[in-house]
């Protein structure tokens, strides 16, 4: 009679272990792949998320404007109370800010200060965000690849604005578009 051993030789230990170690591998490898996607996903969503509502609010502001002025650096839009709000562009157009003011000349000031100060490398933190309180309660995107827009014309008079937003995206360049109207002028038929 035969006397048989229980348990695992040390051959089968190794082998398992080996065994395990490259499911583990693949398994984290996978984990690793699937947040890094998530992460970028969620990059996206963000700026895409970030630049729909700076259309949006651009939208409302030009919508409701009873004056408007486009430059190639910035939009002024006064509203019926004599309050304006300016829309500028960096110089390196990567950047787009809203400025509000009690007048047209007052926005437009704001601006002008707000564009010297920009030139002279604001304070960001760690995750990128600008730390300076002017500027950043101002910067409505930032880290874009360009901001342009054009003014739409009816009669010789500015009654709009066509925005055109360039951001980089996982899949290579994107752009967002939109085009806002003076709503005050549409209405009257102007």
């Amino acid at each position: 009679m035969t006397h048989r051993q229980r348990g695992f030789t040390l051959l089968e230990l190794l082998v398992s272990i080996a065994i395990s170690a490259l499911v583990l591998t693949t398994a984290f490898a996978a984990l690793g792949m699937l947040a890094e996607a998530d992460a970028r996903t969620s990059r996206r969503s963000d700026t895409d998320l970030e630049i729909d509502g700076a259309l949006r609010l651009l939208g409302r502001d030009v919508g409701y404007a009873e004056h408007l002025a486009v430059e190639s650096d910035r939009l002024v839009a006064v509203a019926a109370d004599g309050t304006a709000v300016v829309w500028a562009v960096t110089p390196r157009r990567d950047e787009l800010h809203r400025i509000e003011g009690a007048s047209a000349t007052d926005a437009t000031n704001k601006a002008d200060a707000l564009r010297l100060d920009t030139v002279a490398s604001p304070r960001f933190s760690a995750r990128g965000h600008l730390l300076d309180a002017d500027y950043r309660t101002s910067a409505l995107l930032q880290g874009v690849t360009a901001v342009d827009w054009v003014r739409i014309e009816r009669r010789s008079q500015t009654v709009g604005v066509r925005v055109t937003i360039q951001h980089d995206a996982e899949a290579g360049p994107d752009t967002a578009r939109a085009v806002a109207m003076q709503l005050p002028k549409l209405a009257t038929g102007y």
